[in-house]
């Protein structure tokens, strides 16, 4: 099951980033000014056909989709497997250090050498549909130094995803994006001429991939249960706008006089800021689900009531919990009919515990996220079982057929 429905949201905001990272990471200073010596590598010239010109470059590129596809797959499996392990505090402050290392160095404050892969992708391949497919399969690995910041930011997601196939579509995602340019200005030789140069500009572009880095990095320490995230992740949508502001106009002011230790103050404060935004949480004062402490609690509530019961296993590290948590559950209608026509307990996976075992091992649990519904005996109630994001409106359908199923079950 995709994280989400084409169409609501979480999916399409997901896909459109991954593919808006791929795009900006063809405008870095390592793969831009090298685009018109790739295409000349693999044949996609002026004196060309448009048509044949058209073909090399999208085999070219469907070379460096199938890399990052094959790479979003075992990212996204390793994470379903892993995930517990990902969650250890001394895991995620190594992923943080890792991913602020990689901002340093995009912002050129750090040199990470990678550039000595570079020229490696160039000597693959060659003219010709394989040639092109075979060098974009190479350069997906080690074509371009700059990709590697942005490309970690989408790899981080993958191995937050609840399937292996959504990793895949994000990282294919992330590849279109990635060859588009090089899919255009390759049909279009015509076009290679009139690319604006090498300039500030590209810096630009640079400090805004530090900046998707660094809101990465706050995403990564969000398991530590921080409290500088929570607060930031409080803040008025107005006031988190205005500060945006004000720091992008700082961060446009060091990129002028290229200040690099004012880029990163300004770069992290805007990820910072930024981070607080996509992670907003409502006031406490908003209506809120009463969550039972427990699977054991909440059934004890129901053979008083006669209602279902709901079990929410959630853990830090799955991005469909998250999107469960913020958009599903936060909806009003769902707050109150959770809170009127069942009992609501939930269960923390991110962490290996007995009790989790136990329940793991009772209901035969595969993977996050997992929504149980349950009977008062505790006996699960076929065919309600949810795994993965659902809107509130097909949530709420969802809710009134566990209280059929279980209205006819009684009767």
């Amino acid at each position: 099951m995709l994280q989400g429905e084409l169409g609501t949201n979480p999916a399409v905001i997901q896909i459109l980033y991954a593919f808006g990272v791929g795009f900006l990471s063809s405008l870095t200073p390592c793969v831009y000014p090298m685009i018109p010596i790739t295409l000349s590598i693999f044949g996609a010239r002026g004196d060309v056909p448009t048509r044949r010109s058209f073909l090399l470059s999208l085999s070219y590129v469907v070379g460096i989709a199938t890399t990052y596809t094959i790479l979003g797959l075992v990212t996204a499996k390793a994470g379903m497997v892993f995930g517990t392990f990902l969650a250890k505090p001394a895991v995620v402050l190594a992923i943080a250090v890792f991913l602020f290392l990689l901002a340093l160095h995009t912002l050129g404050i750090l040199n990470i050498p990678l550039a000595a892969l570079q020229s490696k992708a160039g000597t693959v391949g060659g003219k010709g549909f394989g040639g092109a497919f075979l060098m974009g399969t190479v350069s997906g690995v080690v074509a371009a130094p700059c990709v590697g910041p942005a490309l970690v930011l989408i790899l981080v997601e993958a191995a937050r995803a609840e399937s292996t196939l959504w990793g895949g579509v994000l990282l294919f995602s992330y590849s279109i994006g990635l060859g588009l340019i090089f899919l255009v200005l390759g049909t279009f030789s015509g076009l290679v001429k009139k690319l604006p140069g090498s300039g500030n500009w590209l810096l630009t572009v640079k400090y805004l991939i530090a900046v998707a880095v660094l809101v990465t990095v706050f995403y990564v320490l969000k398991p530590l249960d921080l409290t500088v995230l929570e607060k930031v992740s409080s803040l008025s949508p107005v006031l988190a706008g205005i500060l945006i502001v004000i720091t992008a106009f700082l961060g446009f002011i060091t990129l002028r006089r290229q200040a690099a230790s004012g880029q990163l103050v300004t770069a992290t404060v805007l990820a910072f800021i930024s981070f607080g935004v996509l992670n907003h949480r409502p006031s406490s004062g908003e209506l809120e689900v009463t969550w039972q402490p427990g699977p054991d609690k909440a059934l004890q509530v129901a053979r008083s009531s006669g209602k279902a019961v709901m079990i929410d296993l959630y853990a830090d590290w799955c991005a469909a919990c998250r999107e469960l948590d913020r958009l599903t559950f936060s909806d009003p209608r769902v707050v109150k009919t959770l809170n009127k026509e069942v009992v609501p307990a939930r269960l923390d996976f991110t962490r290996e515990t007995e009790k989790n075992e136990e329940l793991s091992d009772r209901y035969n649990v595969m993977g996050l996220p997992c929504v149980l519904f349950v009977d008062p005996d505790g006996e699960e109630i076929p065919d309600t079982r949810l795994t993965g994001f659902v809107t509130p409106e097909k949530f709420l359908q969802h809710v009134a057929k566990v209280e059929r199923i279980l209205k006819n079950s009684v009767s």
